[in-house]
């Protein structure tokens, strides 16, 4: 993984994920960011996740051996069986990848989880139907952003919401509305439920012909819809926001309550244009060069104040801890 200097979004270097092809010895790939951190059950959250391939990209992957193509995001990992939340990347359509509640783990002789849903899966896209965060036919050539709302849950309470637009788009489009199961993993022989987690981004996939990449960026945790959808390029308002459950409502955060609070891969160089922190920043400037020209024309010589400018801002980075990779067995 590096940062790529020529593919930018929002003047802002994006995170390019390389895989090789396969090995005889290893067919499975990863290179992925892991955020570790806890989840408490009854939780809420908003992801935001952006990504783009060229046109004439594809997964690379072999059908019979990789059809979950490639898991670029990874939500509540716990090493359970896969992860309770996934985007599966393919050639024309990202998937909503879920295995939820209850679960057999990966060292067992039947690993699963009782509630499913791949769309890709050619058994089936199970119990909860095909779900996609992007469908078909997925535009190339642009980057896409997405916004999800998860409300952390073991019972009937859980709910999934997923938005995504072209970049520059003026409106959302609502791709997923899950409600009424659990959002979380356990395992059957320990019982639920452990509010220690990794989120991951990256890139993960199975047996595969030839080399992939893919780039990433403004990978954040908010909320609400419209603090992440601030750190956007284009930033619009709410979208009309229906629960599938009452009484389901994101938690208040006490830490940046009007921005998103964290980030993992975007390294920003500068404010976004016309935030408040651009705006603060103008004035900080504008003054230096006032205080510059008085010092000038009183001949006092070269007395300016110079104040540094507070680096703090309204959002806290996330700590990236190496590259992960999932223990997956007979995905």
């Amino acid at each position: 993984m590096y940062l790529d200097p020529t593919n930018v979004v929002d003047n802002v270097q994006a995170a390019r994920f390389d895989l090789p092809a396969s090995q005889p010895t290893f067919p499975l790939q990863a290179c992925e960011l892991t955020n570790m951190r806890s989840e408490p059950l009854g939780s809420s959250d908003y992801y935001g996740f952006m990504f783009y391939v060229p046109e004439g990209w594809t997964d690379g992957t072999v059908p019979s051996g990789g059809f979950w193509g490639i898991a670029t995001a990874q939500f509540h990992f716990q090493n359970i069986w896969g992860s309770p939340i996934e985007f599966e990347l393919h050639s024309d359509h990202m998937t909503l990848a879920l295995e939820t509640g209850a679960c057999n783990n990966h060292l067992s002789s039947d690993p699963g989880c009782t509630w499913r849903s791949n769309a890709d899966d050619p058994s089936g896209p199970g119990n909860l139907g095909a779900q996609y965060v992007v469908p078909a036919p997925m535009q190339e050539g642009v980057w896409h952003e997405v916004i999800m709302y998860v409300h952390w849950a073991a019972d009937t309470t859980g709910a999934i919401q997923v938005w995504t637009r072209v970049e520059g788009g003026l409106s959302w489009t609502q791709t997923v509305n899950l409600s009424g199961y659990p959002t979380v993993q356990w395992d059957v022989t320990q019982g639920c439920c452990s509010s220690a987690v990794a989120d991951k981004i990256g890139a993960y996939r199975g047996p595969s012909s030839s080399p992939v990449s893919v780039w990433e960026d403004n990978a954040v945790i908010g909320p609400s819809f419209a603090s992440v959808a601030a750190t956007m390029p284009v930033a619009v308002g709410d979208p009309v926001i229906t629960f599938g459950s009452p009484g389901v409502r994101p938690i208040a955060r006490t830490a940046a309550p009007d921005r998103a609070r964290r980030r993992w891969s975007r390294a920003r160089g500068h404010h976004r244009p016309g935030s408040r922190l651009a705006r603060r920043a103008a004035r900080h400037r504008a003054h230096h060069r006032a205080d510059g020209r008085r010092s000038v024309r009183d001949r006092r010589g070269p007395h300016r104040r110079h104040t540094r400018g507070r680096r703090r801002g309204r959002h806290a980075k996330m700590t990236t801890r190496g590259s992960g990779r999932r223990n997956h067995a007979g995905r």
